[in-house]
């Protein structure tokens, strides 16, 4: 009997216009309550990390024996005199150089540690 029905219904939609078939889906949405639209979901590809183009270099903190070290290689890395070296140190924590290549900034960074500094790269 359920063959006879659906055989009935296959004979039906293969007679029936393009437009007709529009009409009978969405009857068959709207007294079934469903979407017949099939749902695309395409997955997105995570952007890959951007490398930031320009950095500063902050000197957070340093060791009290490191204070005159840390002021001469200010003066020698930065071409500073010696009040602004000073000055900086102090007034620490404070960006030493802002928006640098990050090749440069870890280079100093670098030897700032060497020399005692508590550095900082962002």
């Amino acid at each position: 009997m359920a063959a006879q029905k659906q055989d009935v219904v296959v004979t039906s939609v293969k007679n029936m216009k393009v437009s007709e078939l529009a009409g009978l889906v969405t009857a068959l949405e709207k007294a079934l309550g469903f979407s017949a639209r099939r749902q695309v979901v395409v997955p997105r590809k995570k952007a890959p990390p951007v490398e930031p183009t320009e950095v500063s270099v902050i000197l957070q903190s340093w060791p009290q024996e490191r204070k005159l070290p840390l002021i001469r290689g200010l003066r020698k890395e930065l071409g500073l005199g010696l009040r602004e070296a000073r000055d900086l140190v102090q007034a620490a924590p404070v960006a030493v150089r802002e928006g640098v290549d990050p090749a440069v900034a870890n280079a100093l960074a670098e030897k700032l540690r060497e020399l005692g500094g508590i550095i900082e790269v962002k």
